[in-house]
């Protein structure tokens, strides 16, 4: 029965992404590409990317069997990777901006903001800002830490 249950929310759930879409364009169209760290906010300290003392890289791609997935580069090492369920849940804010939820497994989502409010003409100038990894199982998530990325290029090139 919990096959069955499980089976069924997952159907659900990779169904119901497929059409979530913003200025009716897929959401992942946007995000798709590389992202790069340029700083880290929190309640207490705010941390630019030169202070960290390593580059960190945000790829977000779809694979050719419409797979997903979500993999955070550090000095381009690979230090978290995860295919995502899919389930997004968007809201739609104006034309150049966008938040949404991606849930990256069935314990673990992310908060996305996608902002391209400052692009002008043909000097495109997106950014994402995201949440740490939230842990759903927990009665009170946490969610306090914000990453700023600005685009870097539509893939890897190293």
């Amino acid at each position: 029965m919990k096959k069955i249950m499980l089976s069924t929310v997952l159907v659900v759930l990779l169904v119901s992404c497929e059409k979530k879409y913003f200025d009716d364009v897929p959401l992942l169209f946007y995000l798709q590409g590389v992202w790069k760290l340029e700083k880290i906010t929190s309640p207490n300290q705010n941390i630019s990317a030169s202070q960290l003392g390593y580059e960190q890289l945000l790829e977000m791609k779809e694979d050719g069997n419409r797979n997903k997935f979500y993999t955070i580069y550090r000095d381009k090492k690979s230090v978290l990777s995860k295919p995502t369920v899919e389930s997004i849940i968007s809201e739609k804010q104006s034309k150049q901006k966008f938040s949404c939820t991606w849930q990256l497994d069935f314990k673990n989502y992310i908060w996305m903001e996608y902002d391209n409010s400052q692009s002008t003409g043909s000097k495109p100038n997106p950014i994402l800002i995201t949440s740490d990894l939230i842990d759903n199982t927990r009665k009170t998530p946490v969610d306090t830490i914000r990453y700023y990325y600005s685009y870097y290029g539509k893939e890897k090139d190293w």
